[in-house]
């Protein structure tokens, strides 16, 4: 004899499907697997079924097992001793029974038992602003029965909660400020979280981000001979612009060079003197939340003395960027030397990695 467990509306991973209540009049297709001693048996739902009933029994023998299932199952789980069987299923409504599906022959022989079933992975999520609303998409993940969205006006808070079968959800908030969300997929196997994702929605009348230098090009004039420019005071606008624009790229700057290559980007629009810093002076080690500035009128590569700006604070900690003139006076003074002598604070104007990464020199 059979013995047949069903599992509610999860079974096995899987979800059963539901049914509304007609009158059932045709066949089932039945199909069946086994591993070891569990035998997992589908079959197709019929509409308008009441139920169905399935009969089992050894291979040659007439059937000795009828079980009757509710119309919201159409998968359930089997034990059974090792041994050939025949199995069918009908559909019931009422007053009247449909016809039998296939008969399906199957053998349990000893095997291993299958894997636990393992949790989703965790969804990769970006956020678009629009106005006083936010986007949030993701790709589908394999498994996911379906996504829990997650919003907070703070970092680490779950504030507001919903549900969604899609990959993508438009929230109109309604009101200015920085916001978090992460969208967790959901399974019968357990529960992943993606990272965090920031954005911030700008007050109304907030300023466009700064356009190009008046007089047209995009790159300021040298200075007189050993004079240096004096540092920039546009560079906080235009970070909180691109942080406006790509706060998932921000979220994810810890190891991902995206959302300071972008920054480069938007200074460069307004002076090519903008670039980004070898740290220690030593090619191959990119400061990866330094943006530079070269004030003085030699070429851009390779230059020592050159401003310094952070843009992203402690990075991969940092909630928001910032934009904090961190240059050292050992180099600002005139320290063109010093990354010979392998000095700590020595630094290095570059372009390469921006550009290696398809960024454009002249993105006007």
């Amino acid at each position: 004899m059979i013995r047949i467990t069903t599992t509610g509306l999860f079974a096995a991973c899987g979800l059963v499907a539901l049914f509304s209540v007609e009158a059932a009049a045709q066949a089932p297709t039945l199909s069946a697997t086994a591993n070891g001693p569990s035998v997992t048996i589908t079959w197709t739902q019929v509409p308008g079924a009441l139920g169905y009933e399935i009969q089992a029994a050894l291979a040659g023998t007439s059937y000795v097992a009828t079980v009757p299932l509710p119309a919201s199952t159409t998968r359930i789980v089997v034990t059974a001793p090792l041994a050939t069987y025949q199995l069918r299923v009908r559909a019931f409504g009422v007053g009247l029974v449909g016809p039998w599906s296939n008969i399906e022959t199957l053998t349990v022989s000893a095997a291993p038992s299958p894997p636990a079933c393992s949790p989703p992975a965790a969804p990769v999520v970006s956020a678009t602003v629009q106005g006083l609303g936010v986007t949030l998409n993701w790709p589908a993940v394999p498994g996911a029965a379906g996504y829990q969205l997650q919003w907070s006006r703070f970092s680490g808070g779950t504030e507001l909660v919903e549900l969604t079968a899609g990959t993508s959800q438009t929230k109109n908030i309604g009101v200015a400020g920085t916001f978090f969300a992460r969208v967790v997929a959901l399974s019968a196997s357990g529960n992943a979280a993606s990272p965090e994702v920031a954005f911030t929605l700008p007050a109304a009348g907030s300023p466009p981000a700064p356009g190009p230098p008046p007089g047209g090009g995009n790159r300021s004039p040298n200075p007189g001979p050993g004079q240096l420019l004096p540092p920039p005071t546009y560079g906080d606008a235009v970070v909180m612009d691109v942080y406006r624009r790509y706060p998932g790229d921000f979220a994810n700057s810890c190891g991902n060079n995206v959302w300071l290559f972008r920054v480069v980007n938007a200074l460069r629009q307004r002076d090519t003197r903008w670039g980004l810093n070898w740290k220690r002076g030593q090619r191959g080690s990119l400061s990866q939340d330094i943006v530079t500035f070269n004030p003085t009128d030699r070429p851009d590569n390779g230059e020592a003395q050159i401003y310094l700006f952070d843009v992203i604070g402690s990075h991969c900690e940092g909630p928001r960027p910032t934009f904090n003139n961190v240059t050292d006076a050992t180099w600002s003074a005139g320290a063109q030397g010093l990354c010979g002598a392998g000095n700590t604070w020595c630094a290095k104007w570059t372009l390469d990695p921006y550009l290696t990464a398809g960024f454009p020199a002249d993105p006007r």
